[in-house]
């Protein structure tokens, strides 16, 4: 058994073995050793959850960082498609004003080619008109009436041809005018359609870089608590 001797000072208590001829323990001392002890785990502990908050924090970063990137290089991938877009849209249109133009240019000239062989060919008949009374053949009736009728027969069928090729002319150009002009135009929504296109997959880069964050914020909080 052991026995507990006190000495002047009560603050300290030795436990005395009688075989050991009362050789004194300090049982203070064993106890603030043992107390230590935790407080040793908890330090690593809080270290250890400090390097895991640090470390999802960081990775967390590191993803927003990068759909962050993301989202401005398709910015500009955006911003150059529309300046190639637009030149192409442009050099489109201008490609349809001169077809126009040409479609323009081809019936005014049909008109002057129109006026000019009515012009010439009246002169050729009223030509013949004054030849032949000029040496005396009656015109009005019998085989020289029916020259100038033929003459003017041909004349009206030349001159119809001369028109349909002219308006068929007219007609192919103001139709290449317009299948230019149509063509801008389905290039013109194809623009936009692109542009929503890279606006869209912006859109999903951000909210990717969004929910990194959030992602690394709960991480980073499971590990500062533990949980």
């Amino acid at each position: 058994m052991w026995d507990t001797e006190y000495n002047d000072d009560s603050r300290y208590a030795y436990s005395v073995d009688p075989n050991e001829g009362g050789a004194p323990t300090d049982s203070g001392t064993k106890s603030q050793e043992g107390s230590s002890a935790p407080f040793a785990g908890w330090i690593a502990q809080g270290f250890a959850n400090a390097i895991a908050y640090y470390g999802a924090w960081y990775e967390g970063e590191q993803q927003n960082d990068y759909y962050n990137k993301k989202v401005e290089l398709t910015w500009r991938e955006k911003q150059q498609y529309l300046r190639s877009m637009e030149r192409r849209i442009a050099f489109t249109r201008m490609e349809a004003v001169d077809a126009q133009r040409e479609a323009l240019t081809a019936e005014r000239i049909n008109e002057i080619r129109q006026s000019r062989y009515q012009e010439d060919s009246d002169s050729g008949i009223s030509a013949v008109v004054v030849a032949a009374a000029k040496s005396g053949v009656d015109i009005s009736s019998g085989s020289p009436l029916e020259v100038m009728g033929k003459a003017i027969d041909d004349r009206a069928q030349e001159f119809a041809l001369l028109q349909w090729g002219g308006e068929r002319e007219v007609y192919a150009k103001e139709r290449r005018a317009a299948s230019i002009f149509d063509k801008a135009t389905i290039m013109l929504d194809e623009m936009k359609m692109g542009l929503q296109d890279y606006d869209y997959q912006a859109a999903l880069y951000g909210r990717a870089a969004g929910d990194a964050r959030r992602a690394a914020r709960y991480k980073s909080y499971q590990a500062a608590f533990n949980i």
